[in-house]
């Protein structure tokens, strides 16, 4: 979001000279604001001088001032800063329709605002579409979430880094589960979505990954998973790793999460399993990678969809027509949709043919393919193979 907010400064002031505002903690400082306006804390008058007076940085790091003007300065070396110079912040108060209206007439009489650009997942996304009803005001929403759940886009922001870092922890893991010999089940965010450990297990070598799109993880299911790791280790493997989302429902529910159950049935199972005539000692070990996917510098592929989602903003924004609505990737391209927008019809169909592809590419899928007959998987060139050995049974004839 760092990248993000620093492209679209600089280009703003460099490209179409405008004056920008930025709000400190999302929706919550513009309800901080209202609330200080309706205490008579503050006015109309005096907001806006308090906004000319101290500007950029001094402004950001002004602890009771939620909103500041930026300048070039203010987003100077935050390329490679994870995270929001702004801050960020869950804000339940926005979703009573006593305070939107109120956010709305802040923005539009007291700050005379144009237009704003709001940046987050889905409940950022409604939110900004609640302000895109006020006709008066464009409302430009850009998803920015390591989820990728939000389904006008492609690819949101903050994706790409999300998913290296949890290679990264993968790679670091599976040194110690190759020296010692063990199962590690690890835990990676992405709510109900499984594209952020689906897309990490294709990058990383992860044997298995599970994620919600294929449903509760019961008794049955964990059976099949340790079937497919002991076939893993039979075949000469050491070690395995496994990914799954935290958003997976599991059946009877547990409390610790669905890693942990995993983790527990998978120890379970290897206490019991023989291989070459002794006990299999197979560790598993569970581990919940937790909020550390969520920091770090972002990744070159997310500094420059920030910058193209900054451009595309500008662009929508100082159209002819302009409209609201929200900026999505869609085949290597930057839109604009509707906030009201059906979904993006190949996201499933990219969902389903990512996760065929780790299967396909796992060692257990290997397994799988092995055991198909060749005819099976190729049946043309068995025809002619057939066709061949006729030709060659069949006797020749001299003149």
């Amino acid at each position: 979001m760092n990248a993000l907010l620093r492209a679209f400064v600089r280009l703003g002031l460099n490209r179409f000279q405008a004056r920008i505002l930025g709000v400190k903690n999302g929706f919550h400082g513009l309800v901080r604001t209202c609330h200080r306006l309706q205490a008579l804390e503050t006015d109309a008058d005096k907001l806006q001088e308090e906004i000319e007076a101290v500007v950029g940085q001094r402004g950001i790091r002004r602890r009771s001032q939620d909103i500041v003007r930026l300048d070039h300065h203010s987003v100077s070396g935050v390329i490679d800063r994870g995270g929001i110079i702004l801050g960020s912040s869950r804000c339940e108060a926005f979703k009573s329709p006593d305070t939107q209206q109120e956010v709305m007439k802040l923005l539009c009489q007291q700050l005379c605002v144009d237009a704003v650009v709001v940046a987050g997942g889905g409940g950022t996304m409604q939110g900004a579409a609640v302000l895109a009803q006020d006709r008066s005001l464009r409302v430009i929403g850009i998803p920015a979430t390591i989820d990728n759940d939000y389904d006008l886009t492609e690819r949101s922001l903050g994706f790409d880094t999300a998913v290296h870092t949890i290679v990264e922890c993968v790679a670091r893991v599976n040194d110690t589960a190759s020296s010692h010999h063990r199962i590690m089940v690890l835990e990676t965010m992405g709510r109900r979505s499984g594209q952020l450990a689906q897309t990490a297990a294709l990058a990383s070598g992860a044997e298995i990954v599970v994620t919600p799109d294929a449903g509760t993880l019961t008794a049955e299911r964990m059976c099949e998973i340790a079937q497919q790791i002991e076939r893993c280790l039979k075949c000469g493997r050491t070690h395995a790793i496994v990914l799954v989302t935290e958003g997976v429902a599991t059946e009877p529910p547990h409390v610790a999460g669905p890693s942990q159950a995993l983790a527990g049935h998978l120890q379970r199972h290897f206490d019991h399993i023989e291989m070459d005539g002794e006990v299999c000692h197979v560790e598993v070990r569970h581990s919940v990678l937790g909020h550390l996917q969520r920091g770090g510098s972002p990744s070159t592929c997310d500094r420059l969809l920030a910058a193209d989602f900054a451009e595309a903003a500008w662009s929508v924004l100082l159209a002819r027509r302009p409209q609201s609505g929200v900026l999505g990737l869609t085949h290597g391209r930057i839109k604009r949709h509707d906030f009201d927008a059906p979904p993006l019809p190949r996201r499933a169909e990219d969902a389903l043919r990512l996760q065929r592809l780790q299967q396909d590419i796992a060692d257990h899928g290997r397994q799988r393919l092995r055991e198909e007959p060749a005819e099976a998987a190729f049946p043309q060139a068995a025809d002619r193979r057939r066709a061949g050995r006729r030709r060659q049974r069949s006797p020749r004839h001299s003149r």
